[in-house]
């Protein structure tokens, strides 16, 4: 045990003596190195419009603005677009930029309907909406 244990200072030591000579070239030089030109990021543009106008845009699930709307230097890679207004079905498209990419998305945005069925007790009550007459019950 103790043997081992006094082989393994001994490298430690060695490593030692090899590493720092060679750290401390590397901090010379650092210095001395002329300095790299700042990368730009890579980006692209994306511009969003929608029917009917005015919708909510999400891209990468953050809040951007309303269509139609115009994103002029969106970062490089894949995002994930959503488009909300109350009344319509949500809509979701994955788009892929490229460097120096243009991109236009158009959205036809659906219309919520649904199906309602008016009953009651007694029956033939009047039913009106927004002051028109549609009926009586059952509906």
């Amino acid at each position: 045990m103790i043997r081992s244990l006094h082989v393994a200072v001994r490298a430690t030591r060695a490593a030692r003596r090899l590493l720092l000579p060679a750290a401390a070239t590397c901090l010379l030089l650092a210095g001395t190195l002329p300095a790299r030109e700042p990368v730009a990021p890579v980006v692209g543009r994306l511009h969003i419009t929608s029917d009917p106008p005015k919708a909510t845009v999400r891209i990468d699930r953050q809040v951007r603005g309303e269509t139609p709307l115009t994103i002029p230097a969106l970062p490089a890679g894949i995002h994930l677009i959503n488009i909300q207004k109350q009344g319509y079905l949500d809509a979701w498209q994955s788009v892929e930029l490229l460097g120096q990419d243009s991109r236009d998305l158009d959205f036809k945005l659906e219309a919520v309907t649904g199906l309602l069925l008016l009953q009651s007790t007694p029956t033939n009550a009047d039913i009106t909406i927004g002051g028109v007459a549609l009926g009586r019950t059952p509906l």
